[in-house]
């Protein structure tokens, strides 16, 4: 067993670098399952906070999996993964707003609460849904030397981006709904909005949300996705459900937690990002990969995040 504990900003950023090198390196073709597997297994490995980074071009994937070698100067510390996509952050950021505008004015104020300019939070969900879909936007049609990367149709992204919506949406629903069953009184710094507003207003204002999450989801047109992110919403309540009712038994077990972590945090990620793949018409191959980086991803950094303790994982 080996102990991991680091800041939620360095894990953040390892965990996501390579993901927004995806995008940066035209000679990596995600529609290959060999290569891709590669990519995601490094990814994995600098979550862990390895400093590793893998021959992918060069090497074929081969059953003893790749070598790893040490490159302090490699491109993944050269990437921002956040800047990649900051200006689609603050276009879905004003879409958000706009989406919660409720017709009664009291509700209006609780459904955008958290929405507002400098209290939408680390962003971290949207972030990784839109670097994941830039990634599996690639297109390897042109020569590599031209740097060219092609990019699916302009409604693709859009529909891309409304996954992210949909899920931020999601998110901050179940955070108004789970400060109410903490009796929370601040969150992102400030007064939580139940209390703020009261109980009776966060909790509708969080259904609220959902139903807004839902009509956005039905427009997607795709029943997969639908049954992807409604099955997140019944772990969302599942985890929450589960956190509630711990014995001591279950608060000793790392299996347990690791279970509910999934369930209350990895789960609506993971399907998020298996969703964008799914949109973006890749195989079940790939689509599976991103659906397990989301889940490994979130289930270390923010589960360590959110817990504030050592977490133990297996090299085995």
């Amino acid at each position: 067993m080996v102990l991991y504990q680091g800041s939620f900003t360095l894990l953040l950023r390892k965990g996501i670098q390579l993901l927004a090198i995806f995008g940066t390196i035209p000679q990596l073709k995600l529609s290959n399952f060999r290569g891709t597997k590669i990519i995601f297994f490094g990814i994995w490995k600098l979550v862990l906070g390895c400093r590793v980074i893998y021959p992918w071009i060069s090497r074929p994937f081969s059953s003893g999996g790749p070598q790893p070698q040490y490159d302090r100067s490699s491109v993944e510390d050269q990437v921002d993964p956040f800047s990649l996509v900051a200006d689609e952050l603050s276009i879905v950021a004003n879409r958000l707003r706009s989406m919660v505008v409720a017709e009664v004015p009291k509700l209006a104020s609780a459904a955008e609460y958290f929405f507002k300019m400098g209290v939408e939070g680390k962003r971290f969900r949207p972030t990784v849904i839109l670097l994941m879909a830039t990634a599996l936007n690639v297109q390897i049609s042109k020569p590599a030397s031209e740097g060219v990367v092609d990019m699916f149709s302009t409604e693709l992204r859009l529909r891309q981006q409304s996954i992210a919506e949909i899920t931020e949406m999601i998110h901050v629903a179940s955070l108004l709904h789970d400060d109410v069953l903490d009796d929370a009184d601040t969150r992102r710094g400030i007064g939580s909005l139940n209390f703020v507003m009261g109980n009776k207003l966060a909790v509708l204002a969080g259904d609220f949300l959902l139903s807004r999450a839902c009509i956005t989801l039905a427009s997607l047109k795709n029943t997969e996705v639908v049954s992807l992110i409604a099955t997140a919403v019944e772990h969302l309540v599942t985890g929450e459900t589960m956190q509630m009712s711990t014995s001591a038994e279950q608060r000793s077990s790392m299996d347990y937690y690791l279970q509910k972590t999934y369930y209350k945090t990895a789960s609506l990620i993971s399907n998020s990002c298996k969703s964008i793949a799914l949109l973006t018409g890749q195989t079940t191959e790939v689509a599976m990969l991103a659906y397990e980086y989301g889940k490994n991803l979130v289930s270390i950094v923010l589960g360590n995040s959110e817990s504030q303790t050592y977490l133990c994982f297996s090299t085995q």
